[in-house]
């Protein structure tokens, strides 16, 4: 998240040995208070984070979980916009894309066209 403030935070995690470990509780809490809670907010309403990760327009990364997310309510319209979404976010040539994340996309495509095939 952008708000995020990454004082403290190295490649990825938060060195508890180098750091005060105080200092980085306390660094995490207003994160969380300042910035979490506005993401957390949008969990409220069954596909509510999608919408609002689709809206910023980025963490495409997280397509896969949103998608099991869409999955799980049984959203399957809303499922089929995220694919697509992810989809032409993948068109710009200035992303890079592990194999990882987009073998993980084509299951879920995979998936949802059995899952609209099976309307009930």
């Amino acid at each position: 998240m952008e708000c995020w403030n990454h004082e403290l935070y190295e490649n990825s995690w938060y060195d508890l040995v180098n750091y005060d470990n105080n200092k980085v509780i306390e660094l995490l809490k207003k994160n969380l208070l300042n910035c979490g809670m506005e993401f957390f907010k949008h969990s409220e309403s069954e596909t509510g984070i999608v919408d609002y990760i689709m809206s910023l327009n980025s963490y495409y990364y997280l397509t896969p979980t949103l998608f099991d997310i869409c999955k799980m309510y049984d959203k399957r319209e809303k499922a089929n916009e995220l694919l697509k979404w992810f989809r032409n976010f993948q068109k710009n040539p200035e992303k890079k894309f592990s194999e990882d994340i987009l073998d993980s996309v084509t299951e879920r495509e995979n998936e949802l066209k059995n899952w609209l095939q099976h309307r009930v």
